[in-house]
């Protein structure tokens, strides 16, 4: 008989997101996720969460996939926790909810269960003297719903999850310069490690800067040849500009790069709110990939330090 095989098996667990309860709102519109997460390896923006309601017959009634970076999360600098209160279609139904990442990766899940709509507890109360009678309380109620509801609660369900997704254009399509580099200066902060800025234009304007005023994290930017030096007190941000053969570098469009992921945005900070600009999350491998571009350029001679 051959000895049984022997090794060491090496693994590693991940946590960088999860759900810490789920439960409704009171009412059966909405499911709430209330979600933890560990700041300096994920931001909340990179998360998507997927919720899937069922019938008694285990028919699939909706299924919802919903990217949390489309959502007006407000400020998210060192935020542990969140609450993303989800439209469903209401009473009767079991519900199962997946958390993602931005490139798809599961990080968590929830056992498909129902919420509780009736609850009878019975009781029973003996007298000093022996004697014992039994009670029952009763708390909420069940309601069976119908075709015509459940349709009816569908459309609103539409429309519901339109105006979650309308809400957070304002931190997507960006026309006021104030809100414009909230959002910016929002991302900026919530970056864990090192930034990497793509900007032919950034550093012309003093106001190009605003957006770095409150990032600890170190900063690193390449520019077009007209760039100023950084304000004296931004220590933590280096800059090199173009001073190739050609009027403007190679790159065109404007990068805010980390590790893990970024943004793209239509405009340098000192042209917000004088054009309509757009700004959205990048996710990892596309990322990286501009990373790489990122390292080759400031290593290469045709760039120099302000």
């Amino acid at each position: 008989m051959d000895p049984p095989c022997q090794g060491l098996l090496v693994g590693r667990l991940e946590r960088r997101a999860w759900f810490d309860d789920v439960k409704g709102d009171g009412t059966f519109n909405r499911y709430e996720l209330h979600i933890g997460l560990e700041p300096d390896r994920i931001d909340i923006a990179d998360l998507e969460v997927e919720l899937e309601e069922w019938a008694n017959g285990g028919e699939l009634t909706n299924s919802r996939r919903l990217l949390l970076g489309d959502l007006d999360l407000g400020s998210r600098a060192g935020l542990k926790r969140v609450v993303v209160s989800l439209p469903t279609l209401g009473r009767g139904l079991a519900h199962e909810a997946r958390l993602y990442d931005r490139d798809g990766v599961l990080l968590d899940r929830t056992q498909r269960s129902k919420l509780a709509e009736r609850i009878i507890a019975r009781g029973r109360v003996v007298a000093p003297d022996g004697s014992s009678a039994t009670t029952t309380f009763t708390a909420g109620e069940h309601v069976t719903v119908g075709v015509a509801e459940r349709l009816e609660r569908l459309d609103q369900l539409e429309r519901d999850y339109r105006e979650l997704l309308e809400r957070g254009l304002e931190t997507r399509i960006i026309r006021d310069r104030q809100t414009a580099l909230d959002v910016i200066a929002g991302h900026l902060q919530a970056a864990a490690r090192e930034i990497w800025i793509l900007d032919p234009y950034f550093g012309r304007s003093p106001d190009d800067w605003t957006v770095l005023q409150n990032v600890t994290a170190p900063v690193r930017v390449l520019t077009g040849r007209d760039a100023k030096r950084p304000p004296a007190m931004m220590h933590n941000v280096r800059v090199r500009k173009w001073i190739g053969a050609q009027r403007n570098p190679l790159f065109h469009d404007r990068f805010y790069l980390w590790e893990g992921g970024g943004l793209t945005v239509g405009t340098s900070p000192s042209g917000f709110g004088n054009r309509d600009a757009r700004i959205d999350r990048l996710r990892s491998v596309e990322a990286d990939g501009w990373r790489a571009l990122f390292s080759q350029y400031w290593n290469s001679t045709d760039f120099a330090d302000v």
